[in-house]
């Protein structure tokens, strides 16, 4: 895709470049890939959108039932997003870019090739939520989580003690 993009920009300032109108088209499919794909792989990483509100404190059993409460709400998603994706592959199959010529269902089965991986991913994530729930799952580990600013000082013309402020 950067390539692409790059060719394009290039392409209107370089006098011995061609301008190609194809590059739109294929930086959208790319663009379109990605997002989907990226979207498969935070079911995979557990980095999609998550809200922790119940303390870590709970019990493995707590944790299990929020853990399979949570992916199951996901897979149903993704079955929604399969659902609808077949048609739509279904209507690309018969048409062509019109600039490039490409078959357009190489872009329309993004969001099918996506649900599959994210019912897949979060049967896999549930597994491993269900063997190690402090672990897995929908848990953020303590990496992911943002450190507060802290600032520890000694006196207002000392500055700040112990190197700079996270």
């Amino acid at each position: 895709m950067v390539a692409v993009v790059a060719y394009q920009i290039l392409g209107r300032y370089l006098p011995f470049l061609t301008r190609a109108l194809w590059t739109e088209e294929i930086a959208r499919m790319c663009l379109i890939w990605l997002v989907f794909l990226g979207a498969a792989v935070g079911v995979r990483t557990s980095e999609h959108f998550l809200i922790d509100l119940i303390p870590k404190s709970i019990g493995d059993r707590a944790q299990r039932v929020i853990i399979t409460l949570g992916l199951a709400l996901v897979t149903v998603i993704a079955v929604v997003l399969f659902i609808g994706s077949v048609s739509f592959v279904e209507t690309g199959t018969g048409r062509t870019s019109t600039t490039s010529g490409m078959s357009l269902v190489y872009t329309f089965t993004a969001p099918m090739v996506s649900s599959i991986l994210m019912m897949l991913f979060s049967i896999e994530v549930w597994w491993e939520g269900m063997r190690r729930p402090d672990k897995g799952g929908l848990r953020l580990d303590e990496g992911a989580l943002i450190e507060p600013i802290t600032s520890e000082t000694t006196h207002p013309n000392e500055g700040t003690k112990g190197g700079e402020v996270r």
